[in-house]
C-alpha cells in the first residue's frame, strides 16, 4: 500500500513538474509572439503612416477639387483647381520671370514639379537662360524639381507664403549663391540646393 501511494505521489510530482515547465514553454511562446506582434504592429503603423503622407500627396487633385488639368495661357500650362491654380509648365524662355499671383480670378498658390526644368521645345531648352524669378505672396509650395537644371538662376525671392520646397527643387542651379528661406517654411524636401554653389 505504501509502495502505491509513493508511486501515486511520485507520479503526481512529475506530473506537477512537466506541467509547469509546459506552462513556462508556453508563456515564452506568448512572450515572444506578442514581441513580434508589437514589432508587426509598429512596422505596419510606420508602413500606413508612409503611405498616408503619399497618398495625401496623390490625392491633391481629388481633395481640391480639380477642375481642368494641362490648361495654357500663353506662358504657362496649369492645373485649375475649384480654389486655386497650380503652374506645371513654364513655355517661353525669358532671362527673367515674375510669376502671377492668380490665373483666370484665382490665386496661384503653387509651382508644381519640374514647371522650370530644362526640355527641347523645337530649337529652344525651357529654362535655361532663366536668371532670375519673382514669386508671388500667394504661392505656399514649391514643388519637386520645380527649378531643377535651370543653370543660369542667379536670384530668386522665396516669399513668407511659402511653407513646402520640395525636393531637388533647386538642384542643379550652379549660378544661385544665397537664397534667403523664411521661417514660414516648414518643410524642404531631400537635396533641394544639390550642385548648387550653396550646397
Amino acid at each position: 500500500m505504501n509502495i502505491k501511494k509513493i508511486t501515486s505521489a511520485l507520479i503526481a510530482a512529475a506530473m506537477l513538474a512537466g506541467m509547469t515547465a509546459c506552462g513556462n514553454k508556453s508563456d515564452e511562446v506568448a512572450v515572444n509572439n506578442t514581441a513580434v506582434t508589437a514589432e508587426k504592429a509598429e512596422s505596419k503603423q510606420a508602413e500606413d503612416n508612409e503611405q498616408s503622407k503619399l497618398a495625401g500627396k496623390a490625392d491633391k487633385a481629388d481633395e481640391d477639387n480639380l477642375l481642368n488639368r494641362d490648361l495654357e495661357n500663353g506662358q504657362y500650362m496649369y492645373n485649375e483647381y475649384e480654389k486655386h491654380i497650380e503652374i506645371t509648365k513654364y513655355l517661353l524662355d525669358a532671362p527673367a520671370v515674375e510669376i502671377p499671383s492668380e490665373i483666370d480670378g484665382k490665386p496661384v498658390t503653387v509651382i508644381g514639379e519640374s514647371t522650370f526644368v530644362d526640355y527641347r521645345s523645337g530649337l529652344t531648352i525651357i529654362g535655361k537662360n532663366l536668371k532670375s524669378v519673382i514669386i508671388p505672396n500667394s504661392v505656399t509650395e514649391i514643388g519637386d524639381k520645380a527649378f531643377a537644371g535651370c543653370s543660369s538662376l542667379a536670384s530668386i525671392n522665396i516669399p513668407d507664403s511659402i511653407t513646402e520646397i520640395g525636393g531637388w527643387a533647386f538642384e542643379g542651379c550652379s549660378n544661385l549663391t544665397s537664397i534667403t528661406i523664411p521661417d514660414s517654411v516648414t518643410e524642404i524636401g531631400g537635396h533641394a540646393f544639390l550642385r548648387n554653389t550653396m550646397a
